[in-house]
């Protein structure tokens, strides 16, 4: 059995892009599988000489949105992989991983109470074991409600209890350091090659320094705006983009400069907030700020309309998740014939 890993995260934090990352064509929906390279199986193939080699694989699940509900989800992972949002100017990640974390406790105390209340009705039947998981579960429900979490209780949980603060978290924070082109250059790999463009001499410093600590070779950094792209016409495969279109003042050239390095054939997938077609731009203003993606959000016609006029063609605007009135975090894609 693959061991199996969810993937949190505050709205537009990324989320959705390290998913696709993972696990690329082998997605469906909110759940896929991400492969676990491994060259001893190529060895062990070449003296055993097997019908078909299976790598080891990791099951990555997306969880849409937060709550007690939606994290109760989770119950059956095996450890929780966080999404920390580090490139929007309004989002301070230490913050985001605390929120996420509160989250986790609240649902936590939520399956306790839920779990106490089914016992206790059990325990009426006169069974002694019911009433002895009823006294422990009131004692992890102080607990908990002291400030404690589940992972910290210093004794055996109740077997019934499935909790999620108890479960080993990873944290990654999307936007500084590249971290979205590294995930894309070991997708592409050896043979492949990833570029990403900063306009700050601080966040291209520590991009190369992230790609040289991690190995990755095939990761290449540029200085330059969206706006005008520092590479030439028909030279890249695959466009991506995540929570940046909108913060450009002007998007219709920003969608013409990716057409116009993308080879023919070539796709772009851009995650984003999107607003409904009803809100004007003064409404969308009203909702939030510009730096956190949502003032400068075009609505669903206009990125279909500019994606048109910049030529592409197969355009897709699909909402994922509601993160105000109006407005959604979504997946745009696009083909350039």
């Amino acid at each position: 059995m693959a061991l199996e890993v969810g993937i949190v995260g505050l709205p537009s934090s990324g989320k959705s892009t390290l998913f696709h990352a993972l696990t690329g064509a082998r997605a469906t929906g909110d759940v896929g599988m991400a492969g676990i390279p491994d060259p001893r199986l190529t060895q062990i193939a070449g003296v055993i000489h097997p019908r078909k080699v299976t790598p080891a694989a990791i099951r990555v699940v997306e969880v849409r949105g937060t709550g007690p509900k939606l994290l109760g989800n989770l119950r059956q992972v095996d450890a929780l992989l966080v999404v920390l949002d580090g490139f929007s100017g309004t989002r301070v990640p230490a913050d985001d991983l605390e929120t996420l974390r509160l989250e986790l406790l609240i649902a936590d105390r939520d399956h306790v109470e839920r779990r106490l209340e089914r016992i206790t009705k059990q325990a009426k039947s006169g069974e002694q074991m019911l009433k002895q998981e009823v006294a422990e579960l009131e004692r992890v429900l102080t607990h908990v409600d002291a400030g404690g979490t589940l992972a910290d209780w210093p004794s055996e949980l109740p077997s019934g209890l499935e909790p999620l603060t108890t479960k080993p978290l990873l944290t990654v924070e999307n936007g500084p350091g590249g971290i979205d082109v590294l995930l894309s250059a070991k997708r592409v790999g050896p043979e492949g090659l990833a570029y990403g463009v900063d306009m700050t001499d601080e966040m291209l410093a520590l991009a190369r320094r992230n790609a040289s600590e991690a190995g990755v070779t095939n990761a290449h950094f540029l200085k330059g705006d969206i706006e005008n792209i520092p590479l030439p016409n028909d030279s890249i495969d695959v466009v991506i983009s995540n929570c940046v279109v909108n913060l450009s003042t002007d998007k219709p050239q920003v969608l013409r400069e990716i057409f116009r390095v993308l080879r023919p054939g070539g796709r772009v997938g851009i995650s984003d907030v999107v607003a409904e077609d009803r809100l004007s731009p003064e409404e969308r203003a009203e909702r939030g700020s510009y730096v956190g993606c949502i003032a400068g959000a075009l609505s669903k016609t206009e990125y279909e309309t500019g994606l048109a006029d910049a030529g592409f063609g197969e355009i897709s605007v699909a909402f994922t998740n509601r993160i105000a009135d109006g407005m959604h975090s979504a997946i745009v894609k696009a083909l350039k014939h």
